[in-house]
C-alpha cells in the first residue's frame, strides 16, 4: 500500500502493487521532465546471514571501486562510505550497513534498468569474492544488533532523533537498521517532488 501526498493536500491511497505499478509508469510514460530514478538497499551479510563489520562492508565498497571504471570514492571521517560512477550512478552506505544502489536518474525504464544492472552485477561480484551474500530480505532481525556505521550523518540524525523524540526514537533507529526495500523517484524537481 502506497500514499499519494498531493500538492493540494488531498491524499489517495493505492491498495496494491499493481495500482503503485501503473501510477508509477504512468507517470515515466508522460515524461515528466524525462526522469526517473530509484534507490534500491541491499543487505550484505556473512553466509549465515549476519550483519558485517565496517571493514568488511568498506572491503565491499572498495572492490567494487575497482570494478567500476571511473568510480571515485566518497570518504567520510577518513573512512569509505559512497561510490559516484560517472554516467552509471551511486553506491552508498545505509545504516545498518546495507548498500544502495542509486542508478543516476534516467529518461527511459530501460536506460534506468541497464544502469541498475552495472550496479547490482557489482555488488554481487564483490560480495562472492569476499565470500559473502546479498540479499534483498526487507527485514532482518539481526541487523536490529548490528554496528553502528561509521557515518557523520547517521550520527547526527540519530541523535536529532533521540533529543526530539525520546525512547521512541530507538524504534525508529531499529527499523532504519533492519530494514531495506525499493524507492522510485519520479520527476524529482517538479511539484510531485514526494513521490
Amino acid at each position: 500500500m502506497s500514499r499519494l501526498q498531493n500538492s493540494d493536500g488531498s491524499s489517495v491511497i493505492l491498495a496494491t502493487r499493481h495500482e503503485i505499478e501503473r501510477h508509477l509508469l504512468a507517470k515515466i510514460d508522460r515524461g515528466n521532465r524525462g526522469l526517473v530514478g530509484t534507490e534500491l538497499e541491499l543487505f550484505v551479510t556473512d553466509k549465515a546471514g549476519n550483519p558485517l563489520p565496517f571493514s568488511k562492508i568498506e572491503a565491499v565498497l572498495e572492490t567494487m571501486a575497482q570494478s567500476l571504471s571511473g568510480a571515485e570514492r566518497i570518504l567520510d571521517g577518513g573512512r569509505l562510505v559512497t561510490l559516484t560512477v560517472p554516467d552509471i550512478g551511486d553506491v552508498c552506505l545505509e545504516p545498518g550497513g546495507h548498500i544502495e544502489l542509486s542508478p543516476a536518474r534516467c529518461k527511459t525504464r530501460v536506460e534506468r534498468e541497464q544502469r541498475h544492472v552495472v550496479l547490482l552485477s557489482a555488488l554481487e561480484a564483490a560480495a562472492a569474492k569476499l565470500d559473502l551474500r546479498v540479499t534483498g530480505a526487507g527485514h532482518m532481525p539481526s541487523f536490529l544488533t548490528g554496528p553502528d556505521m561509521p557515518r557523520s550523518r547517521f550520527s547526527a540524525y540519530y541523535a536529532y532523533c533521540r533529543e526530539t523524540l525520546g525512547a521512541q526514537a530507538e524504534d525508529l533507529i531499529a527499523t532504519m537498521k533492519s530494514c531495506t526495500g525499493l524507492q522510485v523517484n519520479v520527476d524529482p524537481m517538479g511539484k510531485d517532488f514526494h513521490e
